[in-house]
């Protein structure tokens, strides 16, 4: 129902400032084994929302995470990619607060 699909989108989305401070956290000290879990748990609660696109880009880039710890790359290079996450997130928000409104 609508309310109930209301409600999972707020709380992945509040989670997700938090979680937004982990992310950038894990990245700039390269600490892949904590992104990779972020993504995890993350794509988890986007998978219950049925984002298919918010979906795609969080599997993109728990596959570059992974890509990027066997060929021990610095996570700081997915940096554009994390904030085109963070873009999208925002973008939901930003309707979320549209359609609150109404």
């Amino acid at each position: 129902n609508e309310e109930t699909a209301l409600k999972m989108v707020n709380t992945l989305i509040s989670s997700f400032k938090e979680e937004r401070i982990l992310f950038k956290d894990a990245f700039m000290s390269n600490d892949y084994t904590k992104a990779r879990a972020l993504f995890h748990k993350f794509r988890g609660g986007v998978s219950y929302i049925m984002a298919p696109e918010l979906n795609k880009i969080a599997m993109l880039l728990h596959d570059e995470v992974k890509a990027f710890e066997r060929e021990e790359k610095p996570l700081n290079d997915l940096m554009p990619e994390l904030n085109n996450l963070f873009k999208s997130v925002d973008d939901i928000e930003h309707w979320l607060n549209t359609f609150n409104e109404n």
